[in-house]
Parts: C-alpha cells; sequence; structure tokens
C-alpha cells in the first residue's frame, strides 16, 4: 500500500509507502502534485471522499478510468474543529491486496482512534477480528459501485 494526504482540492501533497506498489503507484500518477478530484479522475477514493465528505472505499471496477480499476483504495476526510474539510487521508493498493484493516485504519485516522487490530492478538482473536473490521468497515466505509 501506499500512503496519501490530499488537500481539500484533492491535490496530493505527500506520499509515503509503496513497498513492491511503489512503482505502479507512480505508474498511475499516486504521486506528490497529482490532482485525484472527481472532476480531473472520475470516481476515485479522494475526490469522492471529497464529494461525500465520508469515508469511502473504492476497488476494481469501481474506478471511472479503466486503468485505475486494478487498484483498491480507502480514502477518509480530514475535517479541522469547525468542520472546514482540510484534505484526504488515503490508503491504495492492487486490487489484489484488498484488506480491510487498512480501510479501518483509515476510518480509525479520521476518528482520531487507534486502529483495533494494532494490539497484539493471538491467532484466534485476530480472525474474529478480521471478520468483525469487514463488517464495521461495510458499515461506516461507503462501497462505490461501478458505474455502468
Amino acid at each position: 500500500f501506499v500512503l496519501l494526504l490530499a488537500g481539500a482540492d484533492g491535490v496530493v501533497v505527500h506520499v509515503a509507502g509503496g513497498g513492491g506498489f511503489e512503482d505502479e503507484a507512480r505508474r498511475v500518477r499516486l504521486i506528490e502534485g497529482a490532482d485525484w478530484n472527481e472532476s480531473s479522475r472520475g470516481t476515485n477514493a479522494i475526490g469522492t471522499a471529497i464529494a461525500e465528505r465520508r469515508p469511502v472505499f473504492v476497488h476494481g471496477a469501481a474506478h471511472y478510468a479503466r486503468r485505475f480499476q486494478d487498484l483498491v483504495c480507502y480514502a477518509a476526510p480530514i475535517f479541522d474543529i469547525d468542520g472546514t474539510l482540510l484534505g484526504v487521508i488515503d490508503a491504495t493498493s492492487r486490487h489484489a491486496s484488498a484488506d480491510p484493516e487498512v480501510g479501518e485504519a483509515v476510518l480509525a485516522h479520521e476518528l482520531g482512534e487507534e486502529p483495533a487490530g494494532a494490539q497484539a492478538q493471538d491467532g484466534e482473536a485476530q480472525e474474529r477480528r478480521q471478520d468483525d473490521g469487514a463488517a464495521d468497515l461495510q458499515r461506516t466505509m461507503r462501497p462505490c459501485a461501478p458505474e455502468r
């Protein structure tokens, strides 16, 4: 996953991480200075989180542009104390790497909480957490459906 911070206008101001996804992230313009507003790129997590002012995840064919349909993206808006939109935090990787815990971590950042999976857990507890986390994420983050 690559982590991105975008301004309220959808322009990426900081990028971190990436690992084995780093080269592809650059190829699809997940870079500082790139504009990910919906008016520029169609449905995408950064732009949709700005437009809807709520956390979203956009996966696969839900992306407007075909070249981004191999991605999974989790994004949450960041507001100041007065409710003014400051920007968006986003985690993006290949669709095959989709992980509800990543979305939960993005959401926890928006809520100012520690992700529930941050503590070490035994295997059974971790499995239960993953199942519960996927259900919580589906209730809280709005999935974007593919456009037809």
